[in-house]
């Protein structure tokens, strides 16, 4: 689990032991914790970003360091009329550099066409 605490060394030790799909490899991972009293989750998924192959696990972006993921759920409020939403959580390329633009671009042309 990843922690604030600690050195910059121990924060990326911690970052580096992250499970994913596959045995032994990193992970980028989004999370989503709901209170199944008050919200019901009807569906759910995740898609990488800035790359073709948006549903291939640890999918990465030309240029980028690490693979980009968004994270969603279709939830509605239980009462009160079952009020419905889109919950989406991502994390974009980060990188000051013209690719680094172009990724955190396609990442936002592909969520937009996602909602």
């Amino acid at each position: 689990m990843w922690a604030k605490s600690g050195t910059r060394a121990e924060r990326e030790a911690s970052r580096r032991r992250l499970p994913r799909a596959a045995p032994f490899q990193e992970a980028e991972g989004l999370m989503l914790a709901v209170n199944p009293a008050t919200v019901k989750v009807s569906e759910s998924g995740h898609f990488w970003l800035a790359t073709d192959t948006l549903h291939v696990v640890g999918s990465a972006a030309a240029g980028a360091a690490f693979p980009r993921v968004a994270m969603w759920a279709a939830c509605s409020l239980r009462g009160a009329g079952g009020c419905k939403f889109l919950f989406l959580n991502f994390h974009f390329d980060h990188p000051t550099t013209q690719q680094g633009e172009f990724n955190r671009q396609r990442s936002a042309d592909q969520i937009m066409k996602f909602i």
